[in-house]
Formats: structure tokens, sequence, C-alpha cells
């Protein structure tokens, strides 16, 4: 026994890092798995059904990044992630203005999160927001951003986003919201599918009643102003978008009721 308490605190330490070993490489192993996947074109999430496949090689809903309208995808990444091209996966200055504003003005926290960290999420983690699961998500980004490209990161997170209820993909959004193909879309079509990104599921709403809610037509026309602002669409294109309506829009409104027999 006397042996035991002499060394009881070495085995505890001992032990707890195996444990902490153990556990970290249960849960790097499948990410760093997942991104070798990545690199060669295959794409799976853990859902909880099991494994999902969002898109190979040959897979007939997936819209490689050259056939995706290029006004559509600047859209979406202003919207979501300004500094994409310019930092390695995390946007420390987004980061530091979301705790400070929650610190010094009690504003409600708001997302701080890149696109490859949304990416990251999307396809190795669950809901939870536990420091550990963050700390494994920020690590799992840096990682993926050091073996895939910026295109590949952005082709894939547009193929596994959600855009609505059981819409995953811009290629099935496309198809969905407008009856187009990703390469068709305009600059307003690409404003409305970065609209819906915060909550898809609730913001989908626009189309289903075939009107802009107030929070769709100010979004969109916010997502308009800042890519006439850096010089993405000019000041013609911003005044078409503007005022332009979407199909859906414009049948509803020249819809006239059936007079009564």
């Amino acid at each position: 026994m006397k042996i035991f308490k002499r060394f009881k605190y070495p085995i505890f330490i001992t032990l707890s890092v195996i444990v902490v070993i153990a556990i970290t490489l249960i849960t790097v192993y499948p990410i760093v798995d997942g991104i070798g996947k990545l690199e060669h074109g295959v794409v799976v999430a853990v859902t909880k059904d099991g494994e999902r496949t969002f898109g190979a090689k040959n897979n007939g809903s997936w819209a490689p990044l050259k056939s995706i309208s290029r006004l559509a995808v600047r859209a979406i990444v202003i919207s979501e992630d300004s500094a994409f091209y310019q930092h390695d996966g995390i946007d420390f200055d987004q980061l530091n203005s979301a705790i400070r504003d929650t610190i010094l003005y009690g504003k409600k926290a708001r997302g701080a999160s890149t696109i490859s960290q949304q990416l990251v999420k999307n396809l190795f983690f669950s809901s939870d927001r536990s420091f550990v699961r963050k700390a494994f998500e920020a690590l799992a980004t840096i990682y993926m951003e050091e073996h895939l490209t910026k295109g590949r990161i952005l082709e894939v997170y547009l193929n596994v986003i959600e855009y609505g209820p059981g819409i995953y993909g811009i290629k099935n959004a496309a198809r969905y919201y407008f009856g187009k193909h990703p390469y068709e879309l305009n600059v307003r079509e690409g404003a409305f599918l970065a609209m819906l990104l915060p909550q898809p599921k609730k913001y989908s709403v626009s189309f289903t009643k075939k009107e802009l809610s107030p929070y769709a037509s100010k979004t969109i026309n916010q997502i308009l102003e800042k890519m006439k602002a850096v010089h993405i669409i000019s000041d013609d294109e911003w005044f078409m978008a503007h005022y332009g309506k979407f199909s859906w829009e414009i049948q509803t409104a020249d819809v006239t009721p059936p007079s009564s027999f």
C-alpha cells in the first residue's frame, strides 16, 4: 500500500495523459481521414442516421466550382466570409470584434465562423458548443486549410450546405428556387441563396409565400450594396438587381384571380 501511495500521482498523471491521447486520436483520425477523402473528390458527412455521401466525382448533384455562376459565388462569399481568401481558416479580426462586442457592449454574440470553419463543422462535428468541440474544430480547420486549396474548400462548401428544408447543395438549390443550372444564376439570385444560409429552413419562407420578408429584402439589398462597394458589380448591375424581381415574385404579381360564376 505504501508503494501504491508513493506512485499513485505519477500513475494518475500517466493514465490521464493516455486517456487524453486516446480521445484525441479517436476524434482526430476520422477528421484527417475525411479531409484526405476531400482531396480525392469524395465528401462524406456523419449524420444522426449514419454516413451521408454529399458528392463524388460522378455524383449528379455535384456542381464543380467552375460550373457555378461567379456572381452567385461572390455573393455567398461576401455575405458569409468576406475575408475568405485572406485568412488561413480562422478570421481573428472578426473573432476579436465578436468577443469585444459581447464583453464591452453586451451585444448578443454574432457569428464569426469562416466558411472553412462552417465546412468542418458540417462535415465532422455535432452542433454542441462545448469548448472541447470548438478547440477540435479550430485545429481541424487549420489542418484542412493546409491540405486543400481555397477553391476546393469553397467548392465543397457550396455543395454540402443546406439551402432550405432538405435542400443540400447549390445545384439542388438553383433548381428548386429558380429552375436553373448553377451557372445560370444571376447576382440577385446568388444574394437570395446567401440570405438563406444562416437559418435556411426559417428564411426559405419567402419562397414558400412567394413574397420577400422584410428581413430577406433588407439582407439581399445589403449583399448587393457590398458587392457594388468593392466593384464586383457595376452601378448598372446593382440597379438592375436591386429593383429586379424573382421569377416567382413576377408570377405572383401577374396572376389574376379567377372570376366566379
